[in-house]
């Protein structure tokens, strides 16, 4: 598998990871197998399907809201997003495609279509 930051082969290996277990108290065991990237120390997990970034490579606040912009305005796109590189990356290629489409009325389109008129406001 390859690194969703720097898109280099992860190593593979398998091993023990613990979780409690509340109703007899005790900690259990299971064997997972775990891709992590040597660079990066990106992680992903198997048996729970879960990738574990490191909070410097997570986006941040604004690269996620350009993200969601983009993709309620270009509803055919569908990516799984991790890193900051990711984002970076999806947002040069798609930010001025995403600002084009038009989504809704402007307010003097809605006004003509019901009727109205400026002179009937001022």
């Amino acid at each position: 598998m390859k690194c969703p930051n720097c898109g280099k082969e992860m190593t593979s290996a398998l091993e023990f990871r613990g979780f409690y277990h509340w109703e007899d108290e005790e900690m259990y065991y299971y064997k997972t197998t775990i891709d992590k990237c040597p660079s990066c120390n990106i992680e992903y997990e198997y048996k729970k399907g879960k990738w574990t970034i490191p909070d410097d490579l997570l986006p941040t606040e604004k690269q996620l809201n350009t993200v969601r912009f983009i993709m309620n305005r270009l509803p055919n796109l569908s990516c799984e997003l991790l890193t900051k590189r990711q984002c970076w990356s999806f947002i040069n290629k798609n930010l001025s495609l995403a600002r084009k489409v038009r989504t809704g009325w402007t307010t003097e389109e809605w006004l003509e279509a019901r009727g109205y008129d400026e002179s009937m406001f001022y």
